[in-house]
């Protein structure tokens, strides 16, 4: 007997760490004057690499979201 396969739409949410350089990141709109923030165009990177990621392993991933707040920030490394 053929084995039946459903293909649905999921959705999915979760939290992960991520480091930005000193480059990808900006004076934050919110917060204290030296409070930083992704910048738009690192996020969208990060996206379209999570989307990329997720697309070669699980199919057709139709559209990634994230954002960071200036108080989500862990810490601050210098090489």
């Amino acid at each position: 007997m053929a084995k039946k396969h459903f293909t649905y739409i999921v959705a999915c949410s979760f939290k992960m760490q991520f480091t930005f350089t000193d480059s990808e990141v900006e004076q934050s709109d919110e917060g204290d004057g030296g409070d930083m923030s992704p910048t738009d165009a690192a996020m969208e990177a990060l996206c379209k690499e999570i989307e990329e990621c997720l697309g070669r392993h699980f199919g057709d991933v139709e559209k990634v979201e994230a954002w960071a707040d200036f108080d989500d920030l862990l810490g601050v490394d210098e090489d």
